[in-house]
């Protein structure tokens, strides 16, 4: 049973458990759903149709995840659409409508919107899909998938990344190992410069800097990449590369 159907089932009706707090009226199973769906962001994927049930700041419809952990408290005001809108409403008359991009997040996310059907009636209702063993979404959840996710420490050294890699099955498998091998390209590059950057200039980065520069390098070369179609369906390169960043979240 997908959250979206567990909060009908539960007296919620339309309302979304990333709008509902917790609260001490709740029964005991409400209420440890709703202290673990942080958790659970990273194993729904919402496949937008008309719109009107995806939530535009909290449900994680595009590659980027879901955008309210990306633009933080300023994403409403700075996008122009509130905090509990839909996806169907940053589109206007079969266009998306978002105000002109002032920061990098701002631009992917337009680059991303660009790539995606505008949501319509003529789609269906949107559809929740649960993270699959192979990376990717499918319509059932598997308690086991899920279990073992929760349960994976992040690899902490150079021959762990390389088991993980090992272990990775399934049909997106070689997709993946490819996005694996791209960080280590991007991260050896930056060490590189880095490096330079201390011996020639004598300035060095901090591991926040340095990480915000592998990743921005990581999300511009995946982007630039073709996107998945009807007949390769998600996840996509990008998506990947987000899955693997979510053991260290």
């Amino acid at each position: 049973m997908g959250l979206v159907q567990t909060t009908d089932r539960y007296g919620f009706g339309d309302r979304s458990i990333w709008l509902i707090n917790d609260s001490p009226r709740f029964s005991s199973t409400v209420r440890s759903m709703l202290r673990l769906k942080q958790d659970l962001q990273p194993f729904l994927h919402c496949s937008v149709r008309d719109g009107n049930r995806a939530l535009f700041w909290y449900d994680n419809w595009t590659d980027l995840g879901p955008l309210h952990l990306l633009f933080g408290s300023s994403g409403p005001r700075t996008l122009r659409i509130p905090l509990n809108a839909t996806v169907v409403q940053a589109v206007r008359s079969g266009h998306w409508n978002l105000p002109p991009a002032r920061s990098e997040l701002a631009v992917t996310l337009q680059i991303i919107l660009s790539t995606l059907s505008v949501p319509s009636a003529v789609n269906g209702g949107d559809v929740y899909l649960w993270r699959i063993q192979s990376g990717g979404f499918g319509p059932s959840f598997s308690s086991r998938v899920t279990w073992e996710r929760f349960m994976t420490s992040p690899p902490l050294s150079l021959p762990a990344l390389v088991d993980l890699c090992q272990q990775l099955q399934g049909s997106h498998t070689p997709r993946a190992v490819a996005v694996l091998k791209l960080l280590n390209q991007v991260i050896i590059y930056s060490l590189w410069r880095e490096r330079n950057a201390r011996i020639f200039k004598g300035s060095s980065s901090t591991q926040e800097a340095f990480f915000r520069v592998v990743d921005r390098v990581m999300r511009d070369r995946l982007l630039s990449l073709s996107r998945p179609t009807v007949t390769a369906p998600l996840p996509s390169l990008l998506e990947l590369y987000f899955w693997f960043l979510s053991f260290f979240s």
